[in-house]
């Protein structure tokens, strides 16, 4: 049975991306804590062609795919001689719609369905056999980094779908790792922290602390300002800023092990003690 599974488990992923393309769940997050509508209701508020007949009839089927699935609730009642079906948010759903407060699995996801992040994974195969990375492999040999900068639209993609996981993950964190950011004295240097969502969820809620977000010029050039934060371009394998303690999240695994050992020698000469005492040994290790 798992087998048969594997079959149509990429239906799921497209009929999410569609259902956010759609804006489906923000039509079901706007009206209202656990209001159900018909299909009906919901396609009055796509702005479908009105030539388009089957259109409610065929949402009909991935409202009912999305139930199913859990993304969704169902509730089928008797009216007159028909069924009357309404549909609403499971907690999954929620995720889904677009919020004021980027807090969203919606651009992630469509970032993980974008069709040139799918083209990466056509190429597992040759990964294994030619020991290539299947990103080069299916972009003409450039980096994710290289192929954003030629992207803008992807991009900026890419930096909604950090923003919103960053915030889905630090409000936790924030939450349940209070003393350990109450000890932090100095500045807080987030390497590759993207257009800042990290440290603005921290010095939002630890007022003492102050940040420096650095990355790329360009994804620089993006940021918004946040109170207690500076904004900082550059190179991480050329320097990092100094501070007084230093956050990399989600940042090594991008990286081969010649540049993982580069960008982590940066980390103590821009830390206060190593500056003073001028060492030259650097002992990484990858279980830290």
């Amino acid at each position: 049975m798992a087998a048969l599974h594997l079959r149509g488990s990429h239906v799921l992923s497209m009929v999410t991306k569609a259902a956010i393309k759609l804006r489906l769940f923000d039509v079901l997050a706007a009206a209202g804590p656990d209001t159900e509508l018909t299909a009906g209701e919901i396609t009055g508020k796509l702005h479908l062609k009105r030539s388009n007949e089957k259109g409610a009839s065929m949402l009909d089927l991935m409202l009912g795919f999305l139930a199913a699935h859990s993304i969704l609730t169902c509730t089928s009642a008797a009216a007159g001689g028909d069924r009357r079906k309404t549909y609403g948010l499971t907690a999954t759903g929620r995720l889904m719609a677009n919020d004021e407060d980027a807090m969203s699995m919606a651009p992630i996801l469509l970032l993980t369905f974008h069709e040139d992040m799918i083209a990466a994974r056509r190429c597992l195969k040759e990964a294994v056999r030619e020991g290539v990375n299947p990103f080069r492999k299916a972009h003409g040999d450039e980096s994710l980094y290289e192929y954003l900068e030629k992207n803008p639209e992807l991009e900026k993609l890419f930096n909604q779908a950090m923003e919103n996981q960053s915030n889905l993950v630090m409000n936790n964190i924030t939450k349940k790792y209070k003393e350990g950011f109450m000890e932090i004295k100095e500045l807080l240097v987030d390497v590759g922290g993207g257009t800042g969502a990290t440290l603005s969820t921290i010095v939002s809620n630890f007022a003492h602390i102050k940040g420096i977000n650095f990355d790329l010029p360009r994804v620089i050039s993006q940021a918004p300002f946040i109170p207690g934060v500076e904004h900082i371009g550059g190179d991480m394998f050329d320097m990092i800023p100094s501070g007084g303690t230093i956050l990399l999240k989600w940042i090594l695994h991008n990286w081969n092990d010649e540049q993982y050992l580069a960008i982590l020698k940066n980390c103590p000469r821009a830390l206060p003690a190593f500056r003073k005492s001028d060492r030259r040994g650097i002992h990484t290790s990858r279980s830290f």
